[in-house]
């Protein structure tokens, strides 16, 4: 037994086990746990513990290795149904933070083609900020065209970043996006990672 920890982990509780972590944006214990069960060979990970560790490489600011154990996730044939929503999402975010849209839209294709409930306003932001930042004016517009489709709000900083990108004879265009800056100024900001959030499953 590990000093400090009074249980054993396994891999249905490891994952939980560094949500709790997550969600007090404590990614050091989180990739701790990791790095003792997993990358030394101790414990086999199911989907939810790759999950949390995706997220947490994510909240260090090491989104390659985010991405690196998102794939790792996809040929581990022990994940029997393949990433999860979360891990999806986590990817997603890691995608925006090394300025990888391209990969991003491949991902965002990904999970429209398995459930397209797991689309949600923490993915499409993320694509719309990576793609204006990268100068993809017409993908950015179009995917916060698809979230309006889809009944999803953009957060604030997404609605901006496709309304800066966007060219000014785009007027109409512009006129909507603002109209759903003052809309979305209503909720409540995401918490924990910047530009999303941790697993909670």
């Amino acid at each position: 037994m590990r000093q400090g920890r009074q249980f054993e982990l396994d891999a249905h509780t490891l994952g939980p086990a560094m949500n709790a972590h997550l969600q007090l944006n404590d990614w050091t214990s989180a990739l701790r746990l990791w790095d003792e069960l997993v990358e030394t060979g101790s414990l086999a990970p199911n989907g939810p513990c790759y999950a949390a560790a995706i997220w947490a490489y994510v909240g260090s600011g090491n989104w390659r290795r985010a991405l690196a154990l998102f794939d790792e996730c996809k040929s581990d044939p022990a994940v029997m149904q393949g990433p999860s929503a979360q891990a999806y999402r986590g990817a997603i975010v890691a995608c925006e933070h090394g300025s990888q849209w391209q990969y991003l839209l491949v991902l965002l294709d990904e999970m429209d083609r398995q459930n397209r409930s797991w689309l949600d306003t923490v993915v499409f932001s993320s694509a719309v900020r990576a793609c204006s930042k990268a100068g993809q004016a017409a993908s950015a517009i179009e995917l916060v065209a698809e979230a309006s489709r889809c009944g999803i709000e953009l957060q604030v900083s997404a609605y901006r970043a496709a309304l800066a990108i966007l060219p000014s004879k785009e007027v109409e265009k512009a006129r909507a996006i603002e109209r759903a800056i003052e809309v979305a100024k209503g909720r409540r900001p995401a918490g924990g990672i910047a530009g999303g959030q941790p697993p909670l499953d």
